[in-house]
Order: structure tokens, then sequence, then C-alpha cells
């Protein structure tokens, strides 16, 4: 997942550009992870700074992956992808 795709999932959980922006004010460093398990997205780690390069350079794909191995080494996707399966069957 590439930081534009993940930029537009993280505008979307507002309700209007203008929201975003106001979220984002004075953050000057932003990091976003798509949890996945089985190739299935299951969750969104969002974090962000008011510190320049706090997550390192723009465009750190090592700690994006590291993030990602991690979640997924400790069960935690498995975890996530249960949770959502019961929320969907919830729903029904």
């Amino acid at each position: 997942m590439s930081y534009y795709q993940c930029d537009v999932l993280a505008s979307n959980m507002a309700k209007s550009q203008d929201e975003a922006d106001e979220a984002a004010k004075g953050r000057q460093s932003f990091l976003c992870v798509i949890l996945k398990h089985e190739d299935i997205a299951v969750g969104l780690l969002y974090s962000d700074s008011r510190e320049k390069h706090e997550f390192g350079a723009d465009n750190n794909t090592e700690l994006l992956h590291k993030i990602e191995n991690l979640c997924k080494e400790n069960g935690f996707t498995k975890v996530l992808a249960e949770i959502n399966n019961d929320l969907r069957g919830r729903a029904l």
C-alpha cells in the first residue's frame, strides 16, 4: 500500500476536507500502515507527530514493513480479522 493510498484512507475517515485539514494542523509527520491478514485489510494503524521526520525519512517503507511483520508475527492481525468476522456476523 502506498503512502498516497494511506492518505486517501485516512482522509476518508474525516467528514470533510476542512475537518481533515483541521485535524492535521501542526502535524509534520504522519504514519499509516494497512494491517492485513491473509491479504485482506483488517485494520489501519495511524499515527502523527508535531516533530518533523518523527518516523524517519519520507517513504520509509522499511518501518512500514517492520510494523506489518510485527503485527502479523504477534497475532495482532489475526485477532483483528476475528473481530471483523464477528462484527460482520452481527450485522446480518
